[in-house]
């Protein structure tokens, strides 16, 4: 009785440690990253918290799948980030760019992750990495950042058909978001 109870014991243990390695694999293109996780590897501490309100810039395209059939692009952002008044902007790429006196600091990201917001109709929450870094007080020494507590921004699912004259081809649309954007630097 003894030996089947460690058996199974050890059979449980070794099934769950296998599931828990496919779940929390890796992730290549972040490394230090598991899939699933928008948390910035170990090594990284918080700098700084900017809140964004803005904008998600969508474009009304046509299928390439299935022709006459139109749907809402993502094209970019456009936001202003701030704590204590504007510190900088954020725009396509995705890039943020300092608009503090006497610092031309930018970032360029790359998502590493990314997971459904906690707020219905809001756009997802992102890890990324700083791919691209300037030199200056704000993004100078960024490793990652955490986009959370996201609003809005989602375009309508629905696709838009020009005949309804919701949606012609070519035609713009603009979401309002906010967002908290959490800054990462390597830990000291």
């Amino acid at each position: 009785m003894k030996i089947t109870k460690f058996i199974a014991t050890a059979g449980l243990v070794l099934f769950t440690s296998t599931f828990a390695m496919f779940i929390y694999a890796a992730d290549p293109d972040c490394p230090g990253t598991f899939t699933g996780s928008i948390t910035p590897p170990i090594g990284n501490e918080l700098k700084l918290t900017l809140h964004a309100k803005g904008i998600q810039i969508y474009d009304c395209k046509e299928s390439l799948i299935t022709p006459r059939t139109y749907s809402w692009v993502f094209r970019s952002p456009v936001a202003t980030l701030s704590k204590h008044g504007k510190a900088a902007i954020h725009y396509a790429g995705p890039r943020w760019k300092s608009i503090m006196p006497g610092d031309n600091s930018t970032i360029k990201g790359a998502k590493c992750q990314d997971i459904s917001s906690l707020t219905p109709n809001a756009i997802p929450q992102l890890l990324l990495s700083a791919t691209h870094v300037t030199p200056g007080p704000l993004f100078g020494n960024v490793t990652y950042i955490q986009r959370v507590n996201t609003t809005g921004g989602v375009a309508p699912v629905a696709p838009v058909a020009p005949a309804a004259s919701v949606c012609g081809l070519g035609a713009e649309l603009d979401v309002p978001y906010t967002a908290d954007y959490k800054l990462y630097r390597a830990e000291d």
